[in-house]
């Protein structure tokens, strides 16, 4: 079980958006005799059913030295970025995981065990744009099998939700009867879980990935057509692009066809960057 924070923070205003400077105080619930140091800085979690990641905004903001009497408040001011990514935290994916700003106080305690302590933060779901860094526009294509005969590539490589992308369609040997072939985009959530055997008295602990389809359209595709192209609109209210350790999003333009005879099916995947 979680043990309860001595320390806890009280936030003076709140929801807080990107660019805004998270300020408060740490009110500590019982007298902290041994502590050396308190340092406190923002952090981007993603958290799987069990496992967590994060990406850390910042290095550690010294906040106070020395013991701390139940009396004391200890102020911090923090920044999220203006560039930040938003929350998510959907009802449709909360069995999978959560992306959240968090509060992340260190205790350096002296002859004693340190201490990590994780908050949420209040943040504006609704009025301003979280807009997400900036992508690099980098060009990314996964091929399952070489010298297969069929191209895909985006018009764009990052896109904002609620935006087109046009996906053209090259086929080097056009021909009606290949049913099996398909062009489409897709949305995965990706989370990370532990599972436990146990064989012979011995357990073993893994962890795995399981992937799940969240959005997908298959646009009309005619195989006797060298060339031809297709356009999907990402929805406004989807996923965006998070590549976290625990658990994230992912988005692709692909090509992919069943091969009789072969011992893997033929594909191309274009990864796109959809900014939030």
């Amino acid at each position: 079980m979680p043990r309860e924070a001595t320390l806890v923070p009280r936030f003076h205003g709140g929801p807080y958006g990107p660019g805004d400077t998270v300020e408060g105080v740490l009110v500590p619930r019982e007298p902290m005799e041994g502590v050396r140091t308190l340092s406190g800085y923002l952090r981007y979690l993603d958290r799987s059913p069990s496992f967590a990641g994060a990406a850390t905004h910042d290095s550690a903001v010294p906040l106070h030295e020395g013991p701390v009497d139940v009396s004391q408040e200890i102020p911090f001011a923090l920044r999220i970025p203006a560039d930040a990514y938003p929350n998510w935290e959907e009802p449709s994916t909360e069995k999978m995981g959560t992306l959240a700003w968090a509060l992340v106080i260190e205790a350096d305690i002296e002859s004693g065990l340190d201490t990590t302590t994780t908050h949420a933060i209040p943040v504006d779901t609704q009025g301003r744009a979280w807009t997400g860094p900036t992508p690099l526009g980098e060009q990314n294509v996964k091929r399952y099998v070489d010298n297969w005969d069929v191209e895909v590539t985006p018009d764009r490589w990052d896109l904002r939700r609620g935006e087109d992308v046009t996906m053209d369609v090259r086929i080097g040997k056009p021909k009606a009867d290949r049913p099996e072939l398909e062009v489409g985009v897709l949305c995965q959530a990706f989370y990370d879980v532990e599972t436990t055997t146990t064989s012979s008295g011995d357990t073993d602990h893994r962890r795995s990935t399981n992937r799940v389809d969240l959005f997908e359209e298959w646009p009309p595709l005619d195989p006797s057509l060298a060339q031809q192209s297709f356009k999907v609109r990402v929805p406004e209210d989807a996923p965006f692009t998070y590549r976290g350790t625990a658990f994230g999003f992912t988005w692709s333009a692909l090509a992919r066809e069943k091969r009789r005879w072969y011992q893997s099916d033929a594909g191309r995947v274009a990864r796109l960057e959809v900014m939030p």
